[in-house]
């Protein structure tokens, strides 16, 4: 190559443009915006509909005394007025007596069944395990467009909530909102390719933490500091939506989906856009791309036939690309059903330990405060063992020690040494997260990741629905003993995952 030519990969484009420089600063303040608004609703969905305090009384005459919700229904229907009342002003730390206006309250639905009020979370679960179908389409159109798209839906969605007091179109609007949350994945994709492999953990893990401790944290300062109303925090989720949506348009694509398309046009009006924010100089006349020929070279994009890596990083036509072809390969498919299992049961253990700490006594404020310390707490500093470890030994490692926690919630009930035992699981659990993406991106191609999100949420969203049934199962030990064998499997799982897989096929292909 003469003349200094420049020959990159995709690893070499984002070296090349600066790194980890301002603009990757940038894209994790998107990744931070772009992951709240609809958060808000989602993860206050236990807040949207928890019941108030109530008082009643037999007798007009007599005085109000705590009482439950079964207390002032009757078929469905509820009774006199006059012998029952919300306490909005109940005080001391037992969770049943922290009250605020919600959903429930604000429509007055008390006597609303059970099932028709766990049928709100079920809606948006449902609308989330379809999501996976549009995730796919990341690898046809752009991570950009898939974001786009995922934004309009769910300002829309968050207007109709926000506005709306008809409880079936809330359900048709969650949804909806579930299928929106397809841009959440896609931002995690988008940002953390934008960043070199030796950064990509650490941006994964920050995105993460603050897809679900943002919202936290703002939510129970709310609640801590004396607010009654949670529409007051739903204005918030208003405000990040359309902001979501404005920063959507103005952000490039990502240079590794350029890369692998073969879209060398745009890849380099991408780097040059990179490279300029980053305040370095990027020569487009001295730089050629590892996939790209002379001949591509000096046609148009229109001329060229765009190419990908398939699971042993040969290259081949786009036009031929299709993910069938990669799942012909059968350490692919044994790789996509371990990550899925993995994925599974990580979201099943997060939702099932939520719904089951709910029987915890205190300030469900407090609780929740010190559940997103712990969360932030296990991202940041377990997210990083699997530097010394590697990301399997790292996953093994967490899952094992989740599982003997677990364990424990057998023989402590109560007391600071549950709190302590809750920490740490919730602080693993935090660890863990990162670890399984971070798989998902080292193992499998760039244009099979969106494949492999898209499985994986739709297998982890269906197996989560039945999170809520599992906790409310007696005696208690039961939900702690599935958590427990969930683990097992996970471990056993990951335990089959090949991690070399590409170096494998690599080599099978070049023996054939």
């Amino acid at each position: 190559m003469s003349g200094g030519m420049k020959v990159l990969n995709s690893e070499d484009c984002l070296v090349e443009s600066g790194g980890f420089g301002k603009f990757q600063w940038l894209i994790l303040l998107f990744g931070a915006i772009g992951l709240q608004g609809g958060n808000f609703f989602v993860y206050n969905m236990s807040l949207l509909l928890k019941m108030p305090g109530f008082e009643c009384r037999s007798d007009v005459s007599k005085p109000f005394e705590r009482c439950e919700r079964e207390n002032i229904c009757r078929a469905e229907q509820m009774i006199d007025r006059n012998l029952w009342r919300t306490d909005f002003e109940g005080g001391g730390l037992d969770n049943s007596e922290v009250s605020f206006h919600n959903w429930m309250t604000d429509q007055e639905l008390y006597c609303l069944d059970s099932y028709m009020i766990g049928l709100f979370g079920s809606a948006y679960f449902l609308g989330y395990a379809l999501n996976g179908i549009i995730i796919k389409q990341a690898d046809r159109f752009g991570r950009k467009k898939i974001i786009i798209f995922g934004s309009i839906i769910q300002v829309i969605c968050s207007f109709i909530l926000f506005f709306t007091t008809n409880i079936y179109l809330k359900y048709v609007t969650l949804f909806f909102m579930g299928i929106g949350m397809c841009k959440a994945v896609v931002i995690y994709i988008l940002c953390t390719e934008m960043f070199p492999q030796k950064n990509r953990m650490k941006a994964g893990s920050f995105i993460l933490n603050i897809k679900y401790s943002f919202a936290m944290l703002i939510t129970c300062s709310y609640f801590l500091s004396g607010g009654k109303h949670i529409n007051n925090i739903m204005i918030l989720a208003l405000f990040f939506s359309v902001l979501s949506l404005i920063l959507s348009f103005i952000i490039p694509d990502s240079p590794k989906y350029f890369y692998e398309k073969k879209m060398f046009k745009e890849l380099r009006s991408t780097l040059e856009q990179i490279s300029k924010i980053n305040g370095v100089s990027f020569d487009q006349k001295n730089v050629r791309f590892q996939n790209e020929s002379t001949k591509v070279i000096s046609k148009s994009r229109q001329d060229t036939k765009p190419s990908v890596k398939d699971a042993g990083n040969s290259e081949a036509s786009e036009e031929n690309y299709s993910v069938l072809k990669d799942l012909k390969n059968p350490l692919t498919v044994q790789n996509l059903i371990c990550i899925a299992t993995c994925f599974s049961i990580v979201g099943f253990n997060y939702y099932l330990l939520g719904y089951y700490t709910k029987y915890i006594k205190g300030n469900i404020f407090y609780n929740m405060l010190a559940s997103t310390i712990a969360d932030s707490a296990g991202t940041f500093l377990l997210g990083s063992v699997h530097k010394y470890l590697g990301t399997k030994r790292a996953f093994l490692m967490l899952i094992i020690c989740e599982s003997l926690c677990f364990s424990l919630l057998l023989y402590f009930k109560q007391g600071m040494i549950l709190t302590l035992i809750l920490f740490m699981i919730v602080c693993l659990m935090g660890g863990i997260y990162p670890l399984i993406y971070n798989l998902i991106s080292e193992i499998f191609s760039p244009l099979f990741v969106p494949f492999t999100f898209s499985i994986c949420n739709i297998a982890s969203r269906g197996v989560t629905i039945l999170a809520p049934q599992i906790a409310e199962l007696k005696p208690r030990e039961i939900p702690i003993i599935t958590l427990i064998f969930s683990c097992c499997i996970a471990a056993f799982a990951m335990v089959n995952l090949r991690t070399d897989s590409k170096l494998d096929v690599a080599k099978s292909k070049k023996t054939d």
